[in-house]
């Protein structure tokens, strides 16, 4: 009885630091700010966005603490394809994302892929792409090759850290040709 109660304390303190214990986060509001080379407004879905496009004029918007940067155009008639508008929500495990932002590439085959970032304030996000209108998830992982993937010829095996074997495919390089939303990271056209 003492040894159990020793493991139900041991418990209640590790519990203390698991996700939504204790105090619950606040509710997150977007924050809004002005496009500078036209005035309209735009809306930033998480406080991890260092990048956006202004909606009315395409202007990507670079952010920081300090400032604000007009850093470029996003020629519009390059969105061809795009299947889902900017906030279509989804809902992924009993919670609802939404798309925070959308890119277009380019493969060396002149072929098109799409990536759409499906975003929750309290999950994080991932990313939904297209590519032929065959759809993949793909979230970030903490899984590590044991040799660098792209040193090995296709068809050799790869070998993780959790165990795992993998075959490497093909290997390619695509070019971003369209991005609108606001981003976490910069993504340079």
């Amino acid at each position: 009885l003492k040894e159990l109660k020793k493991d139900v304390e041991e418990t209640q303190k590790l519990d203390r630091f698991a996700v939504n214990a204790g105090r619950a986060r606040p509710k997150y509001t977007p924050r809004a700010l002005q496009c500078l080379n036209c005035g309209a407004p735009v809306k930033l879905f998480s406080e991890q966005a260092v990048q956006a496009i202004c909606d009315a004029c395409g202007s990507i918007l670079q952010l920081s603490e300090e400032e604000q940067v007009v850093s470029g155009l996003v020629n519009k008639s390059k969105a061809k394809g795009l299947q889902f508008p900017l906030l279509t929500e989804f809902l992924f495990d009993d919670q609802t994302y939404k798309i925070t932002a959308r890119l277009v590439y380019k493969d060396s085959w002149d072929d098109l892929s799409y990536d759409y970032f499906l975003f929750n304030p309290f999950f994080g996000g991932f990313w939904l792409s297209s590519y032929k209108n065959n759809f993949t998830c793909s979230k970030v992982s903490h899984v590590m090759p044991c040799v660098d993937p792209f040193s090995v010829a296709d068809g050799d095996k790869v070998k993780t850290h959790d165990g795992k074997v993998w075959i490497k495919k093909e290997e390619g390089t695509q070019k971003l040709m369209y991005v609108d939303g606001a981003l976490p990271w910069q993504a340079k056209i």
